[in-house]
């Protein structure tokens, strides 16, 4: 007989030679299985949090009458204004100034409601007065139009909000300041350049001579940057280029050495007294200032007056360009205000005394910032492509403070 009883545990063996007794097999892989349960059920009846995702609008709008001076600024110490809130929620909306009246249309009712639509039929202009509001995942979207400003004066100094492109516009105080070219290294911009279209060689071989030089030589380098036509309708670029700068008189301001000012006399053709752009694309896509600027990094500007205000002690020729050397930004900003220590002064009861700053980032992208003024700085940008058309509210962004006319529209965004 063999020693072993029927009682005593068979063992079970594996490859790596380990013992387990059979029952203590089953035991585990019985309690593996109802954890297993218990985890899964746990998962089912565990509750799904929403979050509730609100955009909080605060609407100020002041009287026209209390400010004789400044009558398109709002004044922040001042308290002679009317205060409209709204909550948005992921639905969207519409936000209209009508009639001096601000009004919130949720979204359903801006796409179905009919005395909405009958809203639209009797002022044929309401939509172009409106702020629209739709929201993705977790993002706010503001549509705005060409007549909002963004407000700087509580965005940080990182926030891309605050990139300036060719074509953005600064108001500041009375002054407009419209950036009409910049160039940051091999990065250049221009507003509304001139695109030479590429003519068939048959017409350049023909009758193509430059009229300042008269030559035909280098046919490739013949340009068509007015309205001239036959004998008189090409020229060299390198010919433009010294042409505009015999016509052209340099101020250096040897106080602030960042600041120089080109005035031009004639910067039109003499011929169809069309007016030349400042820069051209020419027709391997590269991009060529029409001005003589031996700077690195550099903007220009067209300092005017803000069109509300009407002023005739101070006139302004379209033809003087103000050009900001961004070379050493990042060590010295570039300070503007109404006081002489300023780079860029701005004499104006409007204007702070040290209003805000220009500067080169770490990512080579030029900013604004306001540093804390009364009226604050406001931005606006035309241009293509623009961020400032479709601003996104989220956590990182949580608030946007944007003024329209004699409106201003604070935008805070909540998670409940």
């Amino acid at each position: 007989m063999s020693e072993t009883t029927s009682s005593s545990p068979k063992e079970y063996s594996n490859n790596n030679n380990i013992k387990f007794p059979l029952n203590e097999l089953f035991i585990k892989s019985s309690l593996e299985e109802l954890n297993e349960e218990k985890v899964k059920k746990e998962e089912i009846e565990k509750p799904i949090i929403k979050y509730n995702y609100i955009l909080k609008v605060k609407c100020f709008k002041w009287n026209h009458n209390y400010h004789n001076k400044y009558d398109s600024f709002f004044d922040y110490e001042s308290k002679a204004y009317s205060i409209k809130e709204f909550n948005i929620d992921n639905n969207g909306g519409t936000i209209v100034d009508y009639f001096n009246s601000i009004q919130f249309f949720p979204k359903l009712i801006f796409e179905e409601n009919s005395s909405f639509s009958s809203l639209i039929n009797v002022n044929r202009f309401f939509l172009k007065e409106n702020i629209t509001i739709t929201f993705n995942e977790k993002d706010f979207i503001i549509r705005t139009n060409k007549y909002t400003f963004l407000s700087c004066k509580y965005l940080e100094k990182k926030n891309e909000l605050l990139n300036l492109r060719a074509g953005s516009e600064l108001k500041i105080g009375k002054y407009i300041l419209k950036i009409i070219g910049l160039k940051i290294e091999n990065n250049i911009q221009i507003e509304k350049p001139l695109r030479i279209n590429k003519e068939k060689e048959e017409e350049l071989n023909n009758e193509a001579i430059c009229k300042i030089c008269l030559s035909n030589s280098n046919k490739k380098n013949l340009i068509n940057i007015c309205n001239c036509k036959g004998t008189m309708k090409y020229v060299h670029y390198e010919c433009i280029f010294i042409w505009i700068q015999k016509k052209s008189i340099t101020e250096y301001n040897y106080i602030n050495p960042h600041i120089s000012i080109i005035s031009i006399k004639k910067f039109f053709c003499e011929i169809c007294k069309k007016s030349f752009p400042i820069g051209i694309i020419d027709n391997d896509n590269n991009s060529k200032f029409l001005l003589n600027i031996d700077k690195k990094n550099f903007c220009i500007l067209i300092k005017k007056f803000s069109p509300e205000f009407k002023n005739t002690k101070e006139n302004f020729s379209d033809n003087e360009y103000i050009i900001i050397d961004l070379s050493n930004s990042y060590k010295n900003n570039i300070t503007i205000g109404r006081d002489k220590t300023n780079i860029l002064q701005l004499n104006n009861i409007s204007v702070s005394r040290n209003h805000c700053l220009l500067y080169l980032d770490e990512d080579k992208n030029i900013k604004i910032y306001d540093n804390k003024s009364k009226f604050g700085t406001l931005l606006q940008d035309k241009s293509v492509g623009s961020k400032l058309s479709f601003i996104k509210i989220n956590n990182d962004n949580p608030n946007i403070t944007l003024q329209k006319g004699n409106t201003v529209y604070n935008f805070s965004y909540i998670i409940s």
